[in-house]
C-alpha cells in the first residue's frame, strides 16, 4: 500500500490508520511525500513525515523532490 502524505495533521492521521489498515492484512505500508521545494521549510517537512513513518510502523517513507527551472 502505497499512501501520498502531505504532512498535515489530517493527512498524517489517514497515513497512520492506514498502516493500520494494511498491518492488519499483512500488507506493506509505504508513505510518500513531494517536497514541492517551494517554501524554504518544504525539505525539513519531508524528514519530519520520515520521522513520523517510522513512529507509525510504516515499511518506509519516500521523498520525490521537484526542481523547477530558475
Amino acid at each position: 500500500l502505497v499512501v501520498a502524505v502531505s504532512g498535515g495533521a489530517d493527512s498524517l492521521t489517514l497515513a497512520t490508520l492506514a498502516v493500520g489498515w494494511a498491518r492488519g492484512r499483512g500488507v506493506p505500508c509505504l508513505w510518500v511525500t513531494v517536497d514541492h521545494g517551494l517554501r524554504r521549510e518544504s525539505a525539513a517537512e519531508a524528514v519530519a513525515v520520515g520521522l513520523h513513518a517510522l513512529q507509525a510502523g510504516a515499511q518506509g517513507h519516500c521523498v520525490a523532490r521537484l526542481h523547477w527551472p530558475h
